[in-house]
């Protein structure tokens, strides 16, 4: 098979012809297959870092109910607290009120005075 190239006949054989094809072809195979093994590399690496924010999510998860939970507890020891105080209010106002009503009914002032010192 003869072409002319630039003014000069060239005798291009079949075999020579198939061979440039074939190296190519096999080049640009090679090609990409090295960027199809780039791409599968480079989604294994971000299908593993969300994988792994997935897994520390759950952990992320798991501390902001703790926290909830430790200040609810620390909420409830502060109302207990609170309600003892309470409870020994309504125990004085109780006891102030008897020594009222003896006070009132007795009309004993230094019986009253005695009462509320003690």
């Amino acid at each position: 098979m003869a072409n002319r190239i630039m003014g000069i006949t060239v005798e291009i054989g079949g075999d020579a012809v198939s061979t440039v094809f074939n190296g190519i072809v096999n080049a640009v195979k090679g090609a990409m297959t090295n960027v199809l093994s780039a791409v599968k590399t480079g989604f294994s690496t971000v299908k593993g870092h969300i994988t792994g924010l997935a897994s520390e999510a759950f952990t992320w998860g798991k501390d902001l109910i703790m926290g909830i939970v430790n200040g609810i507890k620390s909420c409830i020891g502060a109302v207990s607290s609170v309600a003892d105080k309470e409870w020994n209010l309504c125990l004085w106002l109780h006891s102030l009120e008897r020594r009222l009503h003896q006070f009132i009914t007795t009309g004993n002032e230094k019986m009253f005075l005695q009462s509320c010192r003690s």
